[in-house]
This record gives structure tokens, C-alpha cells and sequence, in this order.
């Protein structure tokens, strides 16, 4: 949903100029990334069946806890927030949404209904099974996603390679001059591609909103970074 279908709504919504500010937040993204990840695997905690449990909610209640063990009312808060606020945005991403409308537009013949419950099943089996359940697919199913994800866009910019220059030129053009974005007016360009591209640059790759690291606070390492 971020990285297809939020980068083709930055572009409808913000010109080809929104293109050049997702490529931009996605290179802060990365050292954002790193942090969170680093701080869940760091301040990860052990629950009583041995599964390992982290994620911005333990980072904020180890990470601020006094020397004698307590955790100053904010910290609490910050966790407390921070958990809530993670169900109400993965309560409305839109993901199940965004899948079943691609596949009846592809297959008319196959109702969304169907589509849903199929998805529902799916997660479910996943979720039921715990964190470790999580990071066991996600280990095997994400390099699947990146590789396919890859080579598609090396196919799609191989078969339009005659006017890949071209589009280039104008992604840098609309992104650094007040020229209107689709149906926009004319210097309202600039700011669209700033807001749409910046913003659904850190959607695609979920730097900062702390869900991934929660998924990577169960991988079986004793530190949470190795130095070459």
C-alpha cells in the first residue's frame, strides 16, 4: 500500500515533483529506521513464555526508567501513547482495502467480500501465532516483496526507458519550481510535492511511525548492531 499505491497517490496528488521529496525522506528514513530498530532490540524485554517483546512502548519505560527502577510518569505516558496510537493507525492504513480493490478491478468475478475474508484468514493465522510467528514469515516473505518489488520497477523503467531521461527531468523540474501539480494551480506545485511526496515517503517505508521495529525486536541476536 506505501510503497505501490502511496507512491502513485503522491504523484497524482503532489506532480512528479513529489517524487523527488519521497526519494529525499527516504534517505533521512534510513538513519530513522536504524535508531528505532536499534532502541527495540536494545530495550527488548522477555515475556514468560521466552518470546522477546519490544517495540517504542518498552524503549520509552526502560530506556527513561530511574536507578532505582521506576519510570517517571511521562515515560509511561509516551509508552501508554504510543501503543494506542499504533492500533487506531493500523485500524485505518487502508491496506485490506487497497489489496481487495486491486484484485476485483483485476477479476471482476471475485467479490470484495471474498477477497476480505481471505485476507482476514491469512493474518489471523500469523498474528494468533505471536511475535515469533510474525518474524518467522516476515524473514522469508520480505526478501520475496523486495525482490519482486525490484524487479518489477527495473522492468517497468526497462520498457519505457526512451523517456526515462525525460521523466527524470521533469520530477527535479516539479520539484524545485512552483509549476502546478495535476489539476492544481500554478504555484501551489512546490508545496504539494513537498507535503504529498515528504509524507508518503515515510508511509512507504514506515520510518518513525514504530511499527516494523516491533517485528525486529524478536530477531535472535544478543546485540542489537555488529561492527564490521
Amino acid at each position: 500500500t506505501g510503497s505501490i499505491v502511496g507512491v502513485a497517490t503522491a504523484l497524482l496528488a503532489g506532480g512528479p515533483g513529489a517524487i523527488f521529496w519521497m526519494w529525499i525522506a527516504g534517505l533521512f528514513g534510513i538513519a530513522t529506521k536504524y535508531v528505532e530498530t536499534y532502541a527495540a532490540v536494545k530495550y527488548r524485554v522477555r515475556d514468560k513464555s521466552g518470546a522477546m517483546l519490544g517495540g517504542a512502548m518498552f524503549v520509552w519505560k526502560r530506556a527513561f526508567a530511574r536507578p532505582d527502577g521506576s519510570v517517571p510518569w511521562w515515560a509511561t505516558l509516551g509508552a501508554v501513547s504510543f501503543a494506542a496510537f499504533a492500533v487506531i493507525a493500523t485500524i485505518g492504513t487502508g491496506q485490506a482495502a487497497a489489496i481487495s480493490g486491486i484484485v476485483t478491478s483485476s477479476v471482476p468475478a471475485i467479490p470484495a467480500v471474498a477477497v476480505g475474508v481471505v485476507i482476514v484468514v491469512a493474518v489471523a493465522a500469523v498474528i494468533f501465532g505471536g511475535v515469533n510467528s510474525i518474524a518467522r514469515v516476515c524473514e522469508w516473505l520480505v526478501p520475496i516483496m523486495a525482490g519482486a518489488y525490484a524487479l518489477g520497477c527495473l522492468v517497468i523503467m526497462g520498457m519505457n526507458a526512451p523517456v526515462l531521461g525525460e521523466a527524470v527531468g521533469l520530477i527535479l523540474e516539479c520539484a524545485f519550481t512552483p509549476k502546478a501539480a495535476f489539476g492544481g494551480a500554478v504555484g501551489s506545485g512546490l508545496i504539494m510535492a513537498l507535503q504529498f511526496g515528504c509524507a508518503r515517503g515515510l508511509f512507504s517505508n514506515e520510518s518513525g511511525l514504530g511499527t516494523a521495529p516491533i517485528v525486529a525486536a524478536a530477531a535472535k541476536t544478543k546485540k542489537p548492531a555488529h561492527l564490521p
